[in-house]
């Protein structure tokens, strides 16, 4: 019988890459918070932040700053045209 040589499953190390890097942004913010916290005992009221993301083709984001906010909407703009324009090219 003929030994049938099957493709590697690439599927497992995407997995693999997507949980380090969650896993290392955790621990980026950990190391932050607790050197940040070294630095003095004055409490550092700037926060500047947000969240954005995409639920299907629609856009949506909360931010504290005006700045985040307009960059975010040129980013969500520029994503919603090229899905656009992949979608027409697909078909």
């Amino acid at each position: 019988m003929a030994r049938v040589k099957f493709k590697q499953n690439k599927m497992p190390n995407l997995f693999l890459i997507g949980f380090s890097l969650i896993f290392l942004g955790i621990i980026f913010l950990i190391v932050a918070s607790f050197s940040a916290a070294k630095e003095g005992n004055e409490v550092n009221t700037n926060f500047q932040g947000g969240f954005g993301g995409f639920i299907g083709p629609i856009p949506f984001g909360f931010f504290t700053s005006k700045q985040a906010l307009w960059i975010w909407i040129i980013i969500s703009v520029v994503f919603v045209v090229l899905w656009i324009a992949i979608q027409k090219v697909l078909r």
